[in-house]
């Protein structure tokens, strides 16, 4: 398979033990490259994602304009584009699908929460 060269990244809050959410997707196969839960929003999470998709192959990440990107992506070496919409949509539409899932279900204790939102995100 060909290596993603475009993320399109949000965080969103979910809620389990106040834990965040950062989703990155790749636009045109709608693939789920990476996911990290996280209790913090900031530059150096979103930095640590970042490098992640970097190392990937990923070179250009498409996020809103939350602050914490333009200076994490330049931290990653990563070229940045704010986008309002589009495609961004898809990681919209899939964190609330996971919000929903979360909502109507049984969520497991923090301890096993990342094991269990990992299993979410793959199926």
């Amino acid at each position: 398979m060909e290596r993603a060269r475009v993320a399109v990244v949000d965080e969103t809050a979910v809620n389990v033990g106040g834990r965040t959410a950062w989703l990155a997707v790749e636009p045109e196969r709608r693939a789920v490259l990476a996911m990290m839960l996280t209790r913090a929003r900031n530059a150096l999470v979103a930095y640590s994602l970042l490098a992640d998709l970097r190392r990937r192959g990923v070179r250009h990440v498409i996020t809103d304009a939350a602050p914490w990107y333009a200076l994490a992506a330049r931290w990653a070496r990563l070229h940045h584009g704010v986008v309002r919409g589009g495609v961004r949509s898809y990681v919209e539409r899939f964190a609330r699908a996971v919000k929903d899932l979360g909502a109507s279900t049984a969520l497991p204790s923090p301890r096993r929460l990342l094991e269990s939102a990992l299993r979410l995100a793959y199926a």
